[in-house]
């Protein structure tokens, strides 16, 4: 029978510790698909904890899809076709750790951000925050408070990986939303995801093939062009990044957003998960493969528990995390993390100890005082209430317009923007003269492709993509009859200019 010893968790709570153990076990071929494992209660007695514990870990597993079950015959490992990791790869890049754990492209997107259509009734393309609900009154508390304790570090520069204040309440806040065991040694402050996209490209290496998702959030491959190094696009089907391209594209880098892809909203599921973290773990070189997890709006999930993040499921310390405040506070709020393996971080340390961390030892005391205190949890949960409102309005709204062409919405429960596909026989540029002519911005999903079809092409339907972070409550039913007589147009002239 499965066994593990609980001597070994220094810190890491029962049911986590089983979890990982079995996951091991799972990966490395210790259970055959479809094997039945011992009942709660046996393995409970046999391991000398408790049924509860057990019955978590089960659960967690289940939800993480490495186990299913049937109702009174119990519980079975799930067939991943050969997905395993062998036992000697688990933790060969995390050897290092002593720390404890808390544990140029063709984007049309990018190109039309300049092009504002006149009496802009509604933006849909804009990346921005509701500033009405910014806690200013709060912000402006604790920064008084910051400057009423003057010490050193306040006007001193802080290491190049963010002050230990700041990274402690990251760490803590990802253990508590993201379910993620990571040391504050591992984590570095930095001045937006601009700035870690560069780093990063030093950091591994401008010789390497960087591999982005397509079609995918325009700046990063532009960041990571201007940066030297060479980028190769993966197209994404229905269960995120295909990982056979990726393996053709020979890249040894690649940048995901498996918790909700931009733009398609796709969520990757466990299989597919686990065929990129294969794809980390063997190469036919030398050189290590790396992933960089993008979670950049996963705080905004409106049904079901967080997801699991792909740095949780990791073994071998191949994938770096990044996020940034600018969702959750405001994108000029110019402050962002990553996650670094250990075997990177000693890496960093060595490589950056002449650089100090770009942001102001003040913004960053001030931020960290406002995560202990509270108001960044209390923050984001009002901010999550309001944006589930926000959505449900103007998805009720595009339900009850009673447009003049039949229309589905899609990927409306996570992140900040959703899709509409339309049935309408006309060309891009002719739609989206109509959008413009009725004071509205919205971007088509294609123009986020690398190489993106005619815009004098004419098609059948076309896929909107509706990011709602910045509209006011009051713009929805101007924004809807705005779009309901665009559509009329075009309807009524499929094939002209109006």
């Amino acid at each position: 029978m499965f066994t593990c010893d609980f001597t070994e968790r220094k810190g890491t709570s029962l049911t986590d510790f089983l979890v990982q153990k079995l996951k091991i076990s799972i990966l490395s071929g210790e259970f055959m698909p479809d094997e039945k494992l011992p009942s709660k209660r046996s393995l409970a007695s046999h391991l000398g904890v408790s049924v509860i514990t057990v019955a978590n870990a089960y659960e967690e597993l289940i939800s993480e899809g490495y186990l299913y079950s049937f109702e009174k015959r119990g519980f079975f490992v799930t067939d991943l076709e050969g997905l395993k990791i062998p036992e000697s790869k688990i933790n060969k890049f995390n050897a290092t750790s002593k720390s404890n754990l808390i544990q140029q492209p063709n984007f049309k997107a990018f190109k039309n951000k300049e092009k504002k259509p006149h009496k802009l009734i509604a933006n849909f393309r804009q990346n921005s925050t509701s500033y009405e609900k910014f806690p200013f009154s709060l912000w402006a508390k604790v920064m008084r408070s910051v400057l009423k304790e003057p010490h050193e570090s306040l006007l001193s520069i802080s290491c190049p990986q963010g002050i230990p204040e700041l990274r402690a309440e990251i760490a803590l806040y990802l253990k508590h939303w993201r379910n993620m065991k990571v040391s504050e040694e591992q984590i570095v402050i930095g001045a937006g995801s601009e700035h870690m996209f560069g780093i990063l490209v030093l950091l591994l290496g401008r010789n390497r093939i960087f591999a982005v998702e397509n079609p995918g959030y325009p700046k990063i491959s532009s960041i990571l062009t201007l940066n030297g190094a060479k980028v190769k696009n993966i197209p994404v089907d229905n269960m995120g990044l295909n990982v056979k391209s990726l393996e053709k594209s020979k890249a040894s880098v690649v940048h995901v957003s498996p918790s909700h892809h931009f733009p398609t909203g796709h969520i990757m599921p466990i299989k597919r998960r686990h065929e990129l973290l294969q794809w980390a773990l063997y190469s036919d070189s030398d050189e290590q493969r790396f992933i960089i997890e993008d979670d950049y709006d996963s705080e905004f999930r409106f049904t079901g528990k967080p997801l699991t993040t792909l740095q949780s499921q990791d073994m071998t310390g191949a994938v770096i995390y990044l996020n940034t405040f600018s969702k959750t506070l405001s994108p000029s709020y110019r402050i962002s993390y990553m996650v670094l393996p250990f075997g990177l971080i000693e890496q960093y340390k060595k490589m950056f100890n002449i650089y100090a961390c770009p942001v102001s030892s003040f913004e960053q005391h001030a931020l960290a005082r406002f995560m202990n205190n509270g108001y960044f949890e209390s923050h984001l949960l009002r901010m999550k209430n309001y944006y589930r409102s926000l959505r449900n309005e103007l998805i009720k709204a595009l339900g009850n317009a009673g447009f003049s062409c039949p229309f589905r919405i899609h990927q409306e429960e996570s992140g900040l923007h959703f899709l509409v596909t339309i049935e309408l026989k006309t060309t891009k540029a002719l739609l989206q003269e109509s959008f413009a002519k009725n004071g509205l911005d919205i971007p088509l999903i294609e123009d986020f492709m690398f190489e993106p079809a005619e815009e004098t092409e004419i098609k059948n339907s076309f896929t909107l993509v509706f990011n709602y972070s910045g509209l006011k409550k009051e713009s929805i039913t101007p924004a809807i009859n705005a779009l309901k007589n665009a559509l009329k147009d075009r309807m009524n002239h499929p094939h002209d200019s109006v």
